[in-house]
């Protein structure tokens, strides 16, 4: 979990699974705040078998890149009865507000979905 302004991390290596989330990137303000989470970097990752979602940029959590990760068996349940759950999710409004290559995963979610590769 990155929550708040968290800038220039790097998330690697790490295996997650039987979460409610496996990775999480929130934001505590909306894109246009300079306190957005930002340019960190998701690579390289596995995420499975988690409730709602395998790796999420929340609203807010702009300018990231989520490389090379696997997410697969996520998304059993919704959090809430207006969310998507998925293996991949990015809740930013498109243009793709984050970097999204060579991921291995099934399902993708959230307004910036069509960005998920």
């Amino acid at each position: 979990l990155l929550s708040g302004f968290v800038a220039g991390t790097a998330i690697s290596g790490n295996v997650v699974g039987n979460n409610s989330w496996g990775i999480y990137v929130n934001s505590v303000n909306m894109p246009t705040d300079p306190t957005a989470s930002q340019h960190n970097f998701v690579q390289n990752n596995t995420a499975s078998n988690n409730k709602y979602y395998g790796i999420q940029m929340r609203y807010g959590a702009i300018g990231n890149t989520v490389q090379t990760n696997v997410a697969l068996g996520n998304a059993v349940q919704s959090p809430n009865h207006y969310e998507i759950s998925a293996d991949l999710a990015d809740d930013n409004v498109s243009p793709c507000a984050n970097t999204w290559i060579n991921n291995t995963f099934v399902s993708a979610s959230g307004f910036g979905a069509s960005c998920i590769h």
